[in-house]
């Protein structure tokens, strides 16, 4: 599958995020209760965007501002992955406005499962089709990894009604990318297996 996506749907995301103008070489915007801001890879962090919530001191990134939640993602990355990691983020956002249970937690996987179901929500809503497939094989990979908070919120997630609906656009193709990726020792993984049953006779990518 040809993964592709339009500046224009990505600014319009952002548009109807803070409702503000806005236009291409944005690197920082405000709104009342949050900020995104575009930051060249110099924090050592794996992925490609992060949530720093509001605390008493100030963010982990931006010590001076209180009382204000900073997304921040990587320049130069595509159009489909900035989509994808700004709903993703903002999903972490959601939780700490609404004060979800998850917060409680000291497992970080509760967050992570709400942030990744969400993303899968607005995209299969709004029938972003690209960002959807890259979105799923994200959490393929999530369960490819050792036992940590994103292979247990990935886990919790191929079993929630979402990743059903999800599949039944992407289901066939995920298949091939999964045994192009891992081969299919690897693609029936227990993980899978459990939640989906066992995958037999799977094609390769042409």
């Amino acid at each position: 599958m040809r993964l592709s996506f339009s500046k224009t749907k990505l600014y319009s995301l952002i548009y109807e995020i803070f409702s503000s103008d806005i236009g291409p070489g944005v690197n920082i915007l405000y709104c009342s209760r949050w900020t995104l801001r575009r930051v060249d890879k110099a924090f050592n962090i794996e992925t490609n965007g992060v949530y720093c919530s509001p605390r008493p001191g100030g963010d982990i990134l931006f010590p001076k501002r209180k009382g204000r939640s900073t997304i921040c993602i990587y320049k130069g990355l595509p159009n489909y992955v900035e989509c994808n990691t700004l709903l993703h983020e903002y999903g972490h956002h959601l939780c700490f406005s609404r004060k979800c249970k998850c917060l409680r937690q000291r497992q970080r996987h509760g967050s992570e499962f709400h942030a990744l179901k969400y993303t899968l929500k607005e995209l299969l809503t709004r029938k972003w089709h690209s960002p959807l497939f890259h979105e799923m094989t994200l959490v393929c990979t999530y369960l490819s990894r050792s036992d940590n908070y994103l292979y247990h919120a990935s886990r919790r997630l191929i079993r929630d009604p979402i990743w059903k609906k999800c599949e039944e656009l992407f289901g066939d193709e995920l298949r091939k990318w999964m045994y192009n990726q891992y081969g299919i020792a690897k693609y029936a993984m227990p993980e899978f297996a459990e939640a989906q049953g066992e995958f037999e006779n799977i094609p390769l990518l042409d």
